[in-house]
């Protein structure tokens, strides 16, 4: 199943969420996932490497235009196994990556990443799975909106989420 991974770039606040990404990047190789993340040195990056180390069949990384990843100071973190150089903005480049993809799961964030997964239940209907307590804007957002807290399968276990992911329907 081609995975999504979306969460934070900000070094700050994906400091704390390490051990997550290793053992989320982990859990996809182990379980033959496809990956596809940002290349970038954020979230999807840790979760990359984790994936590469314990040797996953393939990684599809999404550049948004290479021009804005220098602006932002965004630089790359692993190198995939097919790059797809979108040429586009970041939100833009989120969009391409939920559509190809056939399930999501975000761990850290703002409000990037909670577009993303609106755009990933809503839009593109993929099963959908958040870490529970590692994006305040998130959390609140699905205290908030019970119909999107409806749609998203919430939890602090990777193990849990993940196989939400596998025995949902996808696209």
């Amino acid at each position: 199943m081609k995975i999504l991974v979306v969460g934070s770039w900000h070094p700050e606040k994906i400091k704390k969420y390490t051990l997550q990404a290793q053992e989320l990047g982990m859990l996809l190789a182990e379980r033959g996932h496809i990956l596809v993340a940002s290349p970038g040195s954020g979230f999807q990056g840790l979760v990359a490497r984790a994936y590469r180390q314990n040797n996953g069949s393939e990684f599809i990384g999404y550049y948004p235009e290479l021009k804005l990843m220098r602006e932002f100071g965004e630089n790359i973190l692993t190198e995939p196994d097919t790059k797809i150089y979108t040429k586009q903005d970041y939100p833009t480049r989120n969009l391409l990556e939920i559509k190809e993809s056939e399930a999501v799961i975000g761990i850290t964030g703002g409000l990037g990443t909670l577009t993303e997964l609106i755009a990933s239940i809503y839009d593109y209907k993929l099963p959908t799975s958040f870490y529970k307590g590692s994006s305040d804007i998130i959390d609140k957002f699905i205290k908030r909106e019970s119909c999107f807290a409806k749609k998203i399968n919430y939890g602090n276990n990777i193990n849990n989420l993940l196989d939400y992911l596998e025995n949902t329907s996808a696209k």
